[in-house]
């Protein structure tokens, strides 16, 4: 990810303004702005001549908290819903904590997987690039409640049962 520098968004701060009402949720000299990209993220120009594109969801957190931390995530995981009460500051863990299952999974549970040398559902959840085992059960619904409950503890404000 390119570093882009505190002034940039102090110079769009002068230029664009939050509204929560506009699909981007920002304007420039009252009109709706942003382009979406293709992984659903708004897009807005800032600067003279070409300028530079900053992402809306950065924007909006800076217009609101004057920082711009490392990482900024969007809690329902919809990366075009820029509300602020959409938006918190996040870790890389954090972030990977409030992850859907993988694509491939097959138990249908998060952290959940079948352990063809043991012949039952094992449990895994990580947190700060550390694994915590839940534990080998033979049946699905006892390794599901064993997996949220982990992630309950470990992944707190942060959880994804998807």
């Amino acid at each position: 990810m390119k570093l882009i520098p505190i002034e940039v968004y102090q110079q769009a701060a002068l230029e664009l303004s939050y509204d929560p009402a506009s699909r981007s949720c920002i304007r420039k000299n009252g009109k709706e702005v942003g382009t979406l990209d293709g992984s659903g993220y708004w897009l807005v120009r800032v600067g003279k001549d070409k300028g530079t594109l900053l992402k809306c969801h950065r924007v909006v957190w800076f217009l609101h908290h004057g920082t711009m931390p490392p990482l900024i995530e969007h809690k329902d995981r919809n990366p075009s819903n820029n509300l602020i009460t959409n938006l918190r500051e996040a870790t890389e863990s954090q972030n990977r904590c409030n992850t859907p299952k993988h694509c491939d999974n097959t138990s249908g549970a998060k952290g959940v997987f079948w352990c063809k040398s043991t012949s039952k559902w094992m449990v895994k959840v990580c947190v700060n690039y550390k694994t915590y085992w839940g534990g080998r059960h033979a049946d699905l619904e006892t390794a599901i409640a064993v997996a949220t409950e982990l992630r309950n503890k470990l992944h707190g404000e942060y959880v994804n049962h998807d």
